[in-house]
């Protein structure tokens, strides 16, 4: 599966924020890990971004996760979460109907932050004299606004997304756009220890 192939996973959560915190569920050990860490402290540092490293052990008693690099981390794979907030909110109210009043510039420095962070962890880079997402390779505020137009449309919560979902179907869409090869994973991310929950529909509707 892509989980079992993964070296790092960063998970995106709310990132229009004018602070940042990536959120750790324990010190990291392995050196992927502790190499985006540091390019982040040192990115942020640069593009004079506030930000903060979280660490927080997995509430094992709890039966939801706070942050979705919980259910990485369950797996073994090296894991955090970016987000503008300090901490976890339930799974439904992470996914607002009020998306429209996103901070357009706010998003637009957060992604172009992230995206200076990961060339230079893929590509083995350090420092951040030179920007490289800048002209035609900066985020396009038209392309943001869209976006945001978009998913201010549609609930998202991931509990409830069909694997015909239409966000899902215009992401991978987007990506398709960009990258040679694009693969969609349907198996639930979830950790083990969490409550399976069946949803019941009409007789004709069946069960999912």
């Amino acid at each position: 599966g892509v989980a079992e192939g993964l070296e790092t996973a960063l998970c995106l959560e709310a990132v229009a924020g004018e602070r940042l915190y990536l959120h750790l569920s324990r010190k990291p050990k392995e050196d992927s890990l502790q190499s985006l860490l540091q390019l982040f402290v040192e990115g942020a540092a640069a593009h004079g971004i506030p930000f903060e490293v979280v660490r927080k052990k997995i509430n094992v008693s709890h039966p939801e996760l706070a942050w979705e690099h919980e259910a990485f981390a369950y797996k073994n794979v090296a894991a955090a979460t970016l987000s503008s907030s300090p901490s976890p909110g339930s799974q439904l109210a992470r996914t607002s109907p009020l998306d429209d009043r996103v901070n357009l510039e706010l998003l637009q420095r957060n992604i172009r932050f992230v995206a200076e962070v990961l060339f230079r962890h893929l590509h083995g880079l350090k420092g951040f004299n030179e920007t490289v997402f800048t002209g035609s390779l900066a985020p396009s505020p038209r392309f943001l606004s869209s976006w945001l137009g978009f998913f201010a449309e549609h609930p998202r919560a991931t509990p409830f997304l069909p694997k015909d979902d239409p966000v899902v179907a215009a992401l991978t869409k987007t990506l398709r756009m960009s990258l040679s090869s694009v693969s969609r994973d349907d198996r639930s991310l979830s950790a083990e220890r969490r409550l399976d929950y069946r949803f019941y529909g009409s007789a004709s509707g069946g069960a999912a």
